[in-house]
């Protein structure tokens, strides 16, 4: 999935320097503790000591990410930086994953291997997706002690850029590089609230970030209620304007157009069978208000069908349609609601699909004018007497 030579030298680099100081790519690296500055360490768990992060966007949909860094593990609280997790799906897959482990001295120890590489499901009694988690753990038997890791994959079809977390809260960062390369024809849209950010055209049809430096390498304290998503305290997002999945394409340019795709993406999923269209005519038959037919197919739904969730390719995001739910009598939150709407359109009333995020953990920021759809469940909205129907409560995606 790397692009060819020709290529690859058309394409302008976009390059943020986020550091006091920068150290060379190739440069021979001291990961020795006692190198650490002194102003990186207090209410810090852990130290970036190096990160050199690659996105290059081939085209609508193929992109390779590939990432090297080096963190050191002070403490206890600090020992989640010791272990690197990717998921791999039809779309994502990993080319590199390798470890190296150094002592608190900068001393080599050891180096990973294959049979390091833990591999885990996603899949149990209530879903079956086609996710896989790789992890690479690198522990030491004491503190501190430094790890890096290398990570290349390629994606196909897909509409979500990674984010670039620079840094997390309790965490110091010495030296990060964040390089994004893509051709003319793509169109970028990006922030990083903290950092200079600014994805612009230039001449000759390329685009180009401006450079930013954060202003200093201390941590920002992990206290209880930051609202800091998934503790990241600086994180670059990247939205692609043209987006690929699977054999659906769309315009991400606005909000607008978001909505768009996964509506067109969904349309037409909602027609039940002659038969279910009786029996919700026979339930509804003696209730006159819309609350009381909302009610008894609610209720339906409850009884008559269970969660569970296949998510295989872009089954993640287009729901089965209302008959698949009818027959099965199961589905996931897409399918359920989907579902759930077509009985409502049989009784005359309308809903419409809303996709949220959901978790206890809280959810990621959404701007105005950044369209990153980082949604992780659909609910079903009904206007004419604004209710809100959940079909359930995910633990990862719905």
């Amino acid at each position: 999935m790397i692009p060819s030579k020709c290529i690859f030298f058309q394409r302008l680099f976009c390059i943020i320097y986020l550091v006091a100081g920068i150290t060379p790519l190739h440069a021979q690296r001291n990961y020795a503790v006692s190198a650490i500055p002194l102003a990186c360490l207090p209410a810090a768990n852990a130290v970036v000591r190096f990160a050199d992060t690659r996105y290059t966007l081939e085209g609508p949909g193929k992109a390779v990410f590939s990432k090297t860094i080096a963190v050191t593990v002070l403490n206890e609280s600090g020992k989640n930086h010791a272990t690197l997790i990717q998921p791999e799906n039809k779309f994502i897959k990993i080319k590199t994953m390798q470890g190296r482990l150094y002592s608190a001295s900068g001393l080599l120890v050891r180096t990973s291997s294959k049979s390091d590489i833990q591999e885990q499901s996603l899949s149990d009694r209530q879903e079956f997706v086609d996710v896989k988690l790789k992890g690479l753990i690198m522990e030491y038997p004491s503190y501190p002690f430094t790890v890096e890791y290398t990570l290349e994959y390629s994606m196909e079809a897909f509409f979500l850029a990674p984010s670039f977390t620079i840094q997390h809260l309790a965490e110091s960062v010495e030296s990060a590089t964040f390089t994004l390369a893509f051709p003319k024809i793509i169109a970028l849209n990006g922030r990083c609230p903290k950092v200079l950010l600014n994805l612009r055209r230039q001449a000759k049809a390329t685009y180009k970030s401006g450079p930013g430096k954060l202003p200093s390498c201390p941590p920002f304290p992990n206290e209880v209620f930051t609202p800091f998503f998934d503790d990241s305290y600086i994180e670059i997002e990247i939205a692609p304007e043209q987006v690929l999945l699977d054999k659906s394409s769309g315009n991400f340019s606005n909000w607008l157009e978001v909505g768009r795709f996964f509506y067109d993406l969904n349309k037409d999923r909602d027609q039940l069978s002659p038969q279910m269209q009786k029996q919700v005519a026979d339930l509804t038959a003696s209730l006159t208000t819309p609350q009381d037919k909302i009610k008894v197919l609610y209720r339906y739904l409850q009884e008559q069908t269970r969660y569970v969730s296949i998510q295989v390719g872009v089954g993640g995001w287009q729901t089965f349609d209302a008959q698949f739910v009818e027959e099965k009598k199961y589905g996931d939150c897409k399918a359920l609601t989907n579902f759930m709407k077509a009985m409502l359109k049989s009784a005359g009333i309308t809903a419409h699909q809303a996709l949220v995020y959901a978790g206890e953990e809280g959810a990621p920021e959404l701007s105005e004018d950044l369209p990153l759809p980082q949604f992780n469940h659909v609910i079903l909205y009904i206007p004419e007497v604004d209710y809100w129907l959940g079909m359930h409560q995910p633990r990862f995606s719905g």
